[in-house]
């Protein structure tokens, strides 16, 4: 069917209408998402600024000349390789001192710098240390943010990197999401159905299942976990307190001493 020369006018005038209240609907300037990412990045960096200064305020005076003193090295680095190794040492002070806070937030930058599974997966676990050394809930909310990051990050390196993708899901379980308080261990048990014969997995649920009274969920777990790696430690250890909390002493005591060994 042939269209009249008033049929296109109107199509014609729908599409021009179309046109423009896009244009005019859409009011945000085109670098809106670029400036609202800068500022969400400058916010993130104060933090972290404030984030060190409060820490380097606690520190006695020589602990404090050793960390300045390694400041300066990682600022005069001539290349990212050595300045990679100089906040190694920056962050395994900050650790040896009782902040894995700062520690993460160095082993972070390491990772920005070298962005592989490995350093990712290190900088996510430091900030999962400071999650249960710290009592500060700003500094916990911190921390849980960034190895939630950190650990993603190195997932989408190592897809097959199973350790980072457990210790991803017991940052959930450690500050669980507050629409979501279950979403740590369903990934566990998301995990368990995809790794059955997986020890650090079974481990790792036999611990929750220890937490919350559940002995002899735990007890069958962990006598899988002993089945596939006869002398696993941590294995016995958990045993024996799930075993003990049964008011099993003997058998538990049996384990306690492979605990120990």
């Amino acid at each position: 069917m042939r269209l009249t020369p008033l049929q296109w006018a109107v199509i014609g005038g729908a599409v021009l209408l179309a046109v423009l209240l896009a244009f005019v609907l859409d009011t945000r300037p085109p670098d809106h998402e670029a400036l609202e990412k800068s500022r969400a990045l400058m916010a993130e960096a104060a933090d972290t600024g404030v984030l060190v200064q409060e820490a380097k305020k606690q520190l006695d005076p020589a602990s404090l000349a050793q960390v300045e003193s390694l400041e300066v090295m990682v600022e005069e680095a001539a290349d990212d390789s050595l300045r990679a190794r100089q906040m190694e040492s920056l962050a395994g002070l900050w650790y040896q001192l009782g902040r894995a806070d700062v520690s993460g937030i160095y082993a972070e930058r390491i990772a920005e710098l070298r962005n592989d599974a490995p350093s990712w997966a290190l900088a996510g676990t430091t900030y999962s240390i400071c999650i249960r050394q710290q009592k500060d809930d700003r500094i916990r909310q911190f921390c849980r943010d960034h190895a939630l990051t950190a650990f993603e990050n190195a997932i989408s390196l190592d897809p097959q990197d199973l350790n980072s993708r457990i210790n991803l899901a017991l940052v959930y379980v450690e500050m669980p999401p507050e629409d979501n308080p279950m979403k740590g261990i369903r990934m566990l048990l998301s995990l368990n159905e995809q790794y059955p014969d997986q020890p650090a997995v079974l481990l790792q649920l036999a611990r929750l299942a220890i937490r919350t009274g559940q002995y002899e969920r735990a007890e069958q777990r962990l006598r899988r976990v002993l089945e596939l790696d006869p002398d696993n430690q941590r294995a016995h250890c958990l045993m024996a307190q799930a075993l003990e909390q049964m008011n099993r002493a003997d058998e538990a005591s049996a384990f306690a001493a492979r605990c120990n060994d």
